[in-house]
């Protein structure tokens, strides 16, 4: 995970590491980071080989087009940095029907 996020931006250092539920796909960990001299701030950071070139891409997409999902900070082979949603995922507190509707009518 380190290389991952040093690969990203080489003066991060890592605060605070916390494992989050429902990565199905991958390993999914929110990193307080401090990049240079900069204020801390929270990102995720997904490991595994659900983690592709194509997922990166698409969140790009849906993050351009103003959708509500994690900014793309950081794509590699097998590892993706975003910045980090509060929340509860959908797998871990049960898909809202109305926010469900809401998000797939914008997409």
């Amino acid at each position: 995970m380190l290389s991952l996020l040093r690969a990203w931006h080489p003066e991060v250092q890592v605060q605070r590491l916390q494992r989050l539920p429902g990565g199905v796909s991958a390993t999914v960990t929110a990193c307080e980071v401090v990049l240079g001299q900069g204020p801390a701030r929270r990102v995720v950071v997904r490991q595994g080989p659900g983690t592709s070139a194509q997922q990166a891409a698409l969140l790009r997409r849906l993050w351009a087009a103003g959708l509500p999902v994690p900014e793309p900070l950081y794509q590699a082979l097998g590892g993706m940095v975003t910045a980090f949603v509060e929340g509860r995922s959908g797998t871990e507190a049960g898909a809202d029907p109305v926010q469900l509707a809401a998000f797939l009518a914008r997409l």
